[in-house]
This record gives C-alpha cells, sequence and structure tokens, in this order.
C-alpha cells in the first residue's frame, strides 16, 4: 500500500479563493491567445455537416427542408443557394438584440421573393425546442429557430467565445462553404450586402474575420495541478463530513486532470473530483471556474463554484452556490432544466457547468 501525506487544511478566506480563481483565469486567457492561429475553420472551407436536434415551430420545416414531417436534419439537407446560419442563446443579451435584426432580414428576403433561394437559421447552443418556442413567442420572430442543447456546432465549428456568431454560406455540392462570418452583433445592411453578393456569384464585400478559434485541445489544468488537488481535496473533506480525504491523480484520461480520493489509510474511494474551467457562449460573458465530484455511478456527490458571474458579470453569492449544489445532488441524470436548475439571471452559465459536467461523466468507462 503507497503512503500518502496528508495536508491540514485551514478555512479559506475570499482572498485565497480570488486568487486561486484568477490563477486558472489568467491561464485560461493565456491559452485562448496562444491558440488563436490554431483555426477549426477559415473562410472559403467547408462548413461540417452538422446535425440540428429539432425546430421550435412546426411550420418552420416547410420554410427550411421543404417538408411537414418533423424531426432532426443535417445542415446539407436544407435546401436553398445561400445559407445564413446564427449561433445563439436564449440568455445571451446580445443575441436579444440581434434576434429583430434577423427577423428584419427574413421578412426583406420574403419581400424579395428569395427566401427559395436563401435560407436563414437561427440555431440555439445549449437551448432545447421548447425553450425555442418561447423565445419566439416572446420576441414575436418568424424564422426559423433550431436546438442545439448539447453545443455540437460550437464544437465541430470551433468554440467562437460569444455570441451571437453569424455566417454567411455557399452551396458547395452537397454542403455549405463559409464565406463569412462576425461574432457579435451584425447590422442588416451589412448582412443582406453579403447574401445579395453570393447570390450574384462575387465574394462577400464586409471585411472577413481570419478564422474561428478552436476548442482547446490541451486544457490548462496540468500547469496548476497543485492548486487543483487542494481545491479537490477540500471538496472531498466536506462531503466526507471533515474527513482529510487525499487526491491522486488519475492515470489514463487524457481529456482533463482528474483526481480520486483516499481516506486516512490510502484506500481509495468511490469519489473523483475535477476544477473545471468553461469558456461563454454569450459575447459579453466571462469564463467560469469549479469544482465538482462524482462517483462511478455518474451521480454528483458535491460542487462549489470558483469564479461563477450571472447578470451584468455579477458573482454568485454563497446561497447561490450551495443552492445549486442541492439541484445537482437531487439528480440521478446531469440533466439541465432552465426553468428548475438555474441560478437567477445566471441561465448560460448554469447551462454550461451542467453541459461540462455531463461531458465529464463521459470518462466514467475509462475508470473501471
Amino acid at each position: 500500500m503507497c503512503k500518502i501525506q496528508f495536508f491540514t487544511f485551514t478555512r479559506r478566506d475570499t482572498v485565497k479563493r480570488l486568487l486561486v480563481a484568477l490563477l486558472l483565469l489568467f491561464l485560461a486567457a493565456i491559452a485562448t491567445a496562444d491558440e488563436e492561429a490554431a483555426l477549426a475553420l477559415s473562410v472559403g472551407e467547408s462548413l461540417p455537416n452538422i446535425t440540428v436536434y429539432g425546430l421550435a415551430d412546426y411550420k418552420d420545416y416547410e420554410a427550411l427542408l421543404g417538408r411537414t414531417d418533423t424531426g432532426g436534419f443535417d445542415l446539407e439537407q436544407i435546401k436553398g443557394e445561400v445559407l445564413v446560419l446564427e449561433l445563439f442563446n436564449r440568455f445571451c443579451m446580445s443575441c436579444w438584440e440581434q434576434a429583430p435584426i434577423m427577423e428584419s432580414i427574413w421578412e426583406r428576403l420574403g419581400q424579395d421573393k428569395l427566401r427559395d433561394r436563401v435560407k436563414l437559421l437561427g440555431l440555439a447552443e445549449g437551448n432545447t425546442e421548447a425553450g425555442l418556442l418561447q423565445f419566439k413567442e416572446e420576441k414575436g420572430l418568424t424564422y426559423p429557430l433550431g436546438a442545439d442543447p448539447t453545443f455540437s456546432a460550437l464544437d465541430m465549428i470551433g468554440d467562437s467565445a460569444g455570441t451571437p456568431l453569424t455566417l454567411l454560406l455557399r452551396r458547395e455540392g452537397s454542403g455549405w462553404q463559409l464565406t463569412y462570418f462576425h461574432i457579435g452583433v451584425l447590422e442588416a445592411d451589412e448582412i443582406y450586402s453579403g447574401i445579395e453578393a453570393l447570390l450574384a456569384g462575387k465574394a462577400v464585400a464586409i471585411k472577413a474575420e481570419q478564422g474561428i478559434p478552436a476548442f482547446m485541445e490541451d486544457e490548462p489544468e496540468e500547469l496548476f495541478e497543485t492548486q487543483q488537488r487542494e481545491e479537490v481535496e477540500l471538496l472531498f473533506t466536506r462531503i466526507r463530513g471533515g474527513a482529510l480525504t487525499k487526491a491522486e491523480r488519475v492515470e489514463g484520461v487524457e481529456a482533463f486532470l482528474l483526481f480520486r480520493a483516499y481516506d486516512e489509510e490510502g484506500k481509495p474511494l468511490d469519489l473523483y473530483g475535477r476544477v473545471a474551467r468553461r469558456r461563454p457562449v454569450c459575447d459579453l460573458c466571462h469564463t467560469n471556474v469549479f469544482v465538482f465530484a462524482f462517483d462511478s455511478g455518474g451521480r454528483v456527490r458535491g460542487f462549489d463554484a470558483l469564479y461563477a458571474t450571472k447578470l451584468a458579470n455579477d458573482n454568485w453569492s454563497a446561497e447561490e452556490t450551495r443552492s445549486f449544489e442541492e439541484r445537482l445532488l437531487s439528480k440521478e441524470t446531469v440533466t439541465f432544466d432552465p426553468d428548475t436548475d438555474a441560478v437567477t439571471t445566471a441561465t448560460m452559465s448554469s447551462s454550461l457547468m451542467y453541459d461540462e459536467i455531463r461531458r465529464t461523466l463521459e470518462v466514467l468507462p475509462e475508470l473501471k
């Protein structure tokens, strides 16, 4: 049996917690800057064949696909010569500003009798069809909205680190070619001028971005393994009612840094932990850093927010963090319901945390 030394923990004050969180955020910023040249998709390249789980309104299927049957579909199935694709989130404030702009584009396409040649789709990252129908009604939208509850489009295209993300695509064989993209609010006249250029067989005249940053292939945790181990050990100790618990790195898991709990005698426990960093979807939001623990059955056993923000990038309160943890602990599966699981005015952050935990639990087969 290996010998394990235990640290003596003292109560952390707010300053120490903030320093640890800022340290992780600092590295996240460095890693993001270092990867700017590594692009997942550039102008002129083919768009991956993204799957849409479903549309918010059954009427949208006829407008987008020329069919009446509902259900999931791939972007390649969309008819037309030009596709305006907007990646957004229904809780993103910038997306609220972009929505009426997209609606005006849709109305203008109808007036110009171009809806057969030009298609428009808003693809909601982290949202469901039911939530989108409510969003359409609240905002008075009539253009097609699709659901991407697991953020798969951002995974395939590359993490834009911000929504709304507008892409102008032209037909290329059975698929679509990226001709232009923009992160943030984009005015209607600029979008429409790009559409007209593509229909005329010309290049989009709007100044093009150089590419979409890819998701980080190497997460920054390893450089701060000591700090993360301490955070995980503190969570393990709290979960076990104050019994000092050691965290050792789990070997063989390549996706991220993962720890396993050991008791005072060095015996392994059915308890695993991770410090996670999840970049925002909204272009105005901050990265969230949090620690959580789970068992081999996929049940969450503990959670703590190291740096979590809500509306106006205010920090979560201790009460909000504990309430969020209680909801996580009550679930048999990590499925997110924005009506019951979100911290007030922090729906996007809450959703991203749930999604990051869900992705972490995908390594469970590697632990057996």
